[in-house]
């Protein structure tokens, strides 16, 4: 063996079949395995190496990186996914021949110098970050049972029980904003999008004379804008995220100019439920195609989409047996739009329902897009507890979705709560995200009105841990400090510029992703 290749400590884990992960505090290369073939480990050994650890400063131990925790998951610290100069490089090896005591046997490389977190995830492993190990180590993640304390047998934890509920998902549908233009029906009480209608109406937008166009124009350009945009945050999402994306477009005959925001329509659930919402303007109603209904209730789970093998998704169904999300049970609130006696009840999706999917609470501002009896009502459909509150912009003018002031992950939430007005209103808001165990990351109005509040967690499609999405003129607002905790329970925060879609549309990143779970 090189006799500068030391060993720190073995970690045996069963996320994955007869795995031990081995830490080697200088590079092993191929005398590591030499180092433990006596021990009779498990079948496949997976060698760790400080790449960057500089050469004349003591070395990190694998207790100061990762602990294993009571129900079976790897527990990490957050520095190994957001840091790249603390990355982990990872070898794997499998064992050939006899493991029987006194037995020869060798270890043959199977992998070479894979970033760690993205070698764990391809074995299965469940990893999670924890900025306090020590902590991590003795509690179980919330909502996922928990048998009797792991036994180790030969430095071997068991099996981790099976999984509980997600708060996220690698998987979402988009629509191109191929027929995109301001849409001065959903203008009225999107403060967001005012500029849109100035310039429409050829007032002055943002203090800057509007161009002196037909509206048609202004539409194309703005059109072409958008679409450069679009494909810019594609890309960051398949290949920075690593999401599947099932990509769609829209036509002019659509007539549905905010098309390009499907998560107001529809929502899913890992139940397997389809729910269909009422929305306010009647050119945002005519989103809800029946060819991307029955795409997403027959065909979906056949595979496809972008950043998949399969390619990207289409929209005609392709018939599918054992569909994801059965047509029995989509729960249709649309009739609630057209409501005469005493008026339509709106709750436009995800927009003004922000989940925590994990504990099952939906958080939800109130305004003409929002009903409160009918939140309600949604929520005894789908189990989840309603927190309903006001909140109001720097104007004072009601915020239109609660998914522009707050975004809620696996264990933080960001939040405005600033705009909550009502003493009593923001301590029940924040109460309920302290007692499911989110920290919060507050942001003020003036992020708000820079889109901060309009981020979504989405699984990173290499390593499975949740990272953050959002636009870049959201990231550019955010202050040391924020970014310092958002890092603490997010493996990646990923932002893309789309300031004409922003400033048009009157949404972010969020508004354009609908989750498919």
């Amino acid at each position: 063996m090189d006799p500068h290749t030391t060993i720190d400590c073995l970690l045996a884990v069963r996320g994955a079949p007869d795995l031990t992960l081995v830490f080697c505090i200088q590079d092993a290369a191929d005398n590591a395995p030499r180092a433990v073939i006596g021990a009779q480990l498990t079948k496949t050994v997976c060698f760790l190496r400080d790449i960057f650890a500089p050469a004349d400063q003591p070395p990190r131990t694998l207790r100061d990186l990762m602990r294993m925790t009571v129900d079976g998951a790897l527990a990490v610290v957050p520095e190994l996914a957001n840091a790249p100069e603390r990355m982990i490089l990872a070898d794997l090896y499998e064992i050939h021949g006899d493991r029987s005591p006194g037995a020869r046997a060798t270890y043959h490389l199977k992998r070479s110098s894979v970033e760690f977190l993205e070698m764990m995830h391809s074995l299965g492993v469940e990893v999670r970050l924890a900025a306090d190990l020590a902590a991590a180590e003795k509690a179980p993640a919330r909502n996922v049972h928990v048998g009797p304390p792991a036994k180790i047998v030969f430095g071997v934890f068991p099996l981790p029980p099976p999984r509980g509920r997600v708060q996220s998902t690698n998987e979402i549908l988009m629509m191109a904003p191929t027929a995109f233009e301001a849409n001065l029906q959903a203008a009225v009480d999107n403060h967001f999008m005012a500029a849109a209608a100035q310039v429409k109406k050829g007032k002055e937008a943002e203090g800057e004379p509007a161009p002196a166009v037909e509206d048609d124009s202004l539409n194309k350009a703005a059109r072409r804008k958008v679409l450069a945009e679009y494909a810019g945050l594609i890309q960051m999402l398949t290949r920075e995220v690593g999401a599947r994306v099932h990509l769609f477009s829209h036509s002019l005959q659509h007539a549905t100019p905010d098309a390009c925001f499907p998560n107001n329509w529809f929502s899913t659930t890992q139940d397997g439920v389809v729910a269909l919402y009422p929305m306010k303007t009647p050119n945002r109603r005519a989103e809800r195609r029946e060819d991307l209904v029955d795409f997403i209730t027959n065909a979906v789970g056949g595979g496809g989409g972008i950043g998949a093998s399969g390619g990207s998704g289409t929209s005609g169904a392709i018939p599918n047996a054992n569909p994801r999300y059965p047509r029995d049970k989509l729960i249709d609130l649309t009739a609630e739009e057209l409501r005469e006696d005493p008026g339509p009840r709106i709750l436009e999706g995800t927009g003004s329902l922000v989940l925590d999917n994990v504990n099952k609470v939906a958080y939800v501002s109130l305004s003409e897009r929002a009903d409160l009896d009918l939140a309600t009502r949604w929520g005894e459909l789908m189990g989840y507890t309603v927190c309903a509150f006001t909140s109001s912009d720097a104007q004072g003018r009601a915020i239109y979705h609660t998914n522009v002031m707050m975004c809620v992950g696996t264990s933080a939430a960001v939040v405005c709560a600033e705009a909550v007005k009502d003493d009593a209103e923001r301590a029940k808001l924040l109460a309920s995200l302290a007692s499911t165990g989110h920290e919060v990351v507050e942001i003020s109005l003036e992020q708000v009105g820079r889109m901060a509040g309009n981020m979504l967690e989405v699984l990173d499609g290499r390593r499975g841990l949740p990272v953050l999405c959002m636009s870049s003129q959201a990231f550019d607002s955010l202050h040391p400090p924020q970014l310092e905790a958002m890092r603490r329970h997010w493996a990646g925060l990923h932002h893309a510029p789309i300031p004409t879609l922003e400033s048009i549309g009157g949404g972010s990143v969020r508004c354009t992703m609908a989750e498919l779970f």
